[in-house]
């Protein structure tokens, strides 16, 4: 991983929701770089480590890719001064900023953060002392989170999402339930959660981390069989097999039971997003069905099917006009295959001669 080490000369583009960034930066030995990536608003007086690496842009040529960033050790006094008079602390004009930096030197803001008294020798009162270390303290706490998110394997984007979702309270959420950011965070799933985990040193058989296995294997291994439940042997068998390890979890499923995240019918498993979601779509199909019938000019509907045909230069199969036929002429239709099947090429002609049929104008 390659690292630069230089001071924000200015955004060019920073989007407030999730801290993406495109910034110019000047080096250490004065050239000007291109910095992207996902980071907060920086203060342009402060020298910054940058770990990442070099990417050719088609458009805008090399540009150096952020991972992650910290505050560069060696600061420089001009930097610092203005650093201590910049928005980000109020009451700090350059005048006291300069009266600050010559009394406690290029560690002063460690300084004030701990002893912040000594700053009574250039003037300031209490209030003012405290609130100077109040905002020095929540600059340094942002940074030292997505540093420390960095020590987890979190980066970027994702890094971002959570200082903006728990804001100062992140390490405390993380440490609490790593497990928790599956539901909370899009893009952290049980793999990436679970690896938290292991470095915060929850064990194996944590409940955490069983309850977090029991939703997931409902999730990723009853979807992939197309399933949307699992029965009281699959889903043990299964979760055991994300776990690796022998472990009891009727526990685990208890607990998600009460928690309202899992429901048991008879000897099915299901989670209650899916299960609410079986019911509901059952309640429609009923509804449908139980509307009057409808009577429709079959003759015609087959005309049209020919028209476009013609229309569109092709050929449909048998198959192909037998489901737009059904599509048009019954309440409820279900049109699968597999991919590369006809699937699109069938609902792209249902419209048009659904369209035709009812006389619709195209435009709406």
């Amino acid at each position: 991983m390659d690292i630069v080490i230089g001071s924000i000369k200015n955004y060019v583009f920073h989007n407030e929701q999730n801290s993406y960034s495109i910034a110019r930066l000047i080096t250490s030995d004065e050239k000007q770089i291109t910095i992207v990536g996902y980071f907060p608003k920086m203060s342009e007086d402060v020298v910054y480590e940058f770990q990442g690496e070099w990417v050719n842009h088609s458009t805008y040529g090399q540009q150096f890719k952020v991972q992650s960033f910290k505050k560069a050790e060696a600061q420089s006094i001009s930097g610092l001064i203005s650093y201590l008079s910049s928005p980000y602390f109020t009451g700090i004009g350059p005048k006291t900023a300069k009266k600050i930096v010559e009394l406690l030197g290029d560690q002063a803001i460690q300084k004030i953060i701990d002893t912040p008294e000594v700053l009574k020798q250039v003037g300031l009162n209490a209030i003012r002392i405290a609130k100077l270390k109040q905002q020095l303290i929540e600059n340094q706490t942002n940074e030292y989170i997505l540093v420390t998110l960095y020590g987890y394997n979190i980066y970027g984007k994702i890094a971002m999402k959570l200082l903006n979702k728990y804001k100062m309270a992140t390490i405390e959420k993380i440490e609490q339930n790593p497990y928790q950011l599956i539901e909370d965070i899009d893009g952290i799933g049980f793999l990436k959660a679970d690896e938290i985990a292991k470095k915060i040193g929850i064990h194996k058989d944590d409940m955490r981390r069983v309850k977090a296995a029991i939703i997931y294997t409902l999730e990723t291994i009853a979807y992939q069989n197309g399933d949307i439940y699992l029965t009281q042997d699959q889903l043990t068998s299964y979760t055991k097999d994300v776990l690796r390890i022998e472990v009891d979890i009727q526990e685990g499923i208890n607990a998600l039971i009460e928690e309202n995240k899992i429901k048991k019918e008879e000897e099915r498993y299901y989670l209650q997003v899916s299960y609410m979601t079986e019911i509901k779509v059952a309640q429609k199909l009923l509804a449908i069905n139980q509307t009057n019938e409808e009577s429709y000019d079959e003759a015609y509907i087959k005309t049209l099917i020919d028209m476009i045909e013609i229309q569109k230069n092709m050929n449909y199969t048998v198959v192909q006009k037998t489901a737009i036929l059904s599509a048009m002429t019954h309440k409820f239709t279900v049109i699968t295959g597999g991919p590369g099947t006809g699937k699109t090429t069938i609902i792209d002609g249902l419209l048009d001669v659904y369209r035709n049929y009812y006389k619709l104008n195209f435009d709406d």
